[in-house]
């Protein structure tokens, strides 16, 4: 097959695209036009089902929805991994765990199968899409959605990429209408399609149980950790392994700050770095270095908001750390810092010369241990309320 039939094969694909999209917009746009206007909405499906860091920055959005909607049910569909972080939101009414968020193929279409088998006869009125992602949007189809709202995608030349699935949306937001504010705010200006229009400032939270305060109370009774004490967590994980700063560095940068007294230095490994704990530690762990492994997020969560600086990566740990109110320092991507560093608390990101995965940066080569170290006496200088 020759370049110029295999170039016009696509062509007409992408026709036949654009005409399917056109069809179904407009079928949509008669369906909303019978069942949306004056009607009330009762039940609300709102979807993020990838990262820990993507839930929690959900969460003001998730707020202006409940004060928009006060009589609706909201359903939230989100990574069976996760859903542990919203159990106590108040905003919530009912948690459904997605057990696929990236995978393709006949894994996501099981996963759409047993999500739908879990909410069919829910009446849904409306439903909003976080996520980036095709798989709660087909889903919201296939339970008989009317009004399903999300994020259109542009690819770098600015072009539509999202024709896959952005045509099952009754309303959409272009997302580089959101690329100059804070994700965290991309997804309140997304929530005002529906008709939010809540001025009040919000910040992400994560709510905690009182199991988890006495978990948090007895780790730091346990370890010796008392209110005399400066506490900083550190956290040395992230998704992806470009955004590691090294563990060796975080063990010297630790070093470095406990030179001072009354200092306590608490070093969390999740499941992904629990081998690290173990092979990198072993020797490492003293009466004021702390290992926490094999909690819950909320139980972490806990800890972190007793702590009085958290030092890591751009990572989940990191959001829920600042969501808890905790001041940070954050090694992180250019790009990803002005979307994605807490800007409600005290925080100090170290950059790298270069982005990640774009121009073949590396951020491990970038921060050193002392700039790390500088950051974090500089933080633990201010004054606290």
């Amino acid at each position: 097959m020759n370049w110029a039939f295999k170039s016009k094969i696509k062509m007409i694909t992408n026709y036949a695209k654009d005409i399917v999209a056109i069809v179904f917009r407009w079928v949509n746009s008669r369906l909303v036009r019978r069942t949306g206007e004056g009607r009330r909405i009762n039940n609300i499906l709102v979807s993020q089902i990838f990262n820990i860091g993507d839930v929690v920055l959900t969460t003001p959005a998730l707020e202006d929805l409940r004060e928009t909607f006060p009589g609706a049910r909201i359903t939230f569909l989100i990574s069976q991994n996760n859903r542990i972080i919203v159990v106590s939101n108040p905003n919530i009414d009912r948690i459904v765990g997605f057990h696929s968020n990236r995978s393709h193929g006949i894994a996501g279409v099981l996963a759409i199968f047993r999500a739908y088998l879990e909410l069919r006869g829910g009446n849904f009125d409306l439903s909003i899409h976080f996520d980036r992602d095709a798989k709660p949007v087909i889903l919201a189809l296939l339970l008989g959605i009317n009004e399903r709202i999300g994020f259109k995608l542009k690819d770098g030349a600015g072009r539509d990429s999202g024709y896959r699935f952005e045509f099952l949306l009754t309303k959409s937001m272009c997302d580089s209408d959101t690329l100059e504010i804070h994700r965290s705010e991309g997804c309140r200006k997304l929530g005002q399609l529906v008709g939010s229009r809540c001025e009040t400032y919000r910040y992400p939270k994560v709510c905690i149980r009182e199991e988890d305060r006495k978990f948090a109370n007895e780790f730091f009774l346990k370890n010796q950790v008392g209110a005399k004490h400066t506490t900083i967590l550190i956290h040395p994980g992230a998704s992806l392994e470009a955004k590691r700063w090294p563990i060796a560095n975080f063990e010297m940068m630790a070093q470095m700050l406990l030179v001072r007294p009354g200092r306590k230095v608490i070093f969390c490994f999740g499941p992904q770095e629990s081998s690290l704990s173990k092979e990198s530690f072993g020797s490492f762990v003293g009466n004021n270095i702390i290992i926490l492994t094999g909690c819950s997020m909320l139980e972490y969560a806990a800890v972190a908001g007793k702590a009085n600086l958290f030092v890591g990566n751009d990572s989940g740990p990191m959001h829920i750390a600042a969501a808890m109110g905790t001041p940070c320092i954050i090694s992180f991507v250019p790009e990803d810092a002005r979307l994605l560093a807490p800007y409600w608390v005290r925080n100090t990101c170290l950059k790298s010369g270069a982005d990640i995965g774009r121009d073949g940066g590396d951020l491990r080569a970038s921060v050193t241990v002392e700039d790390m170290v500088k950051a974090c006496e500089d933080m633990l200088s201010i004054p606290t309320k």
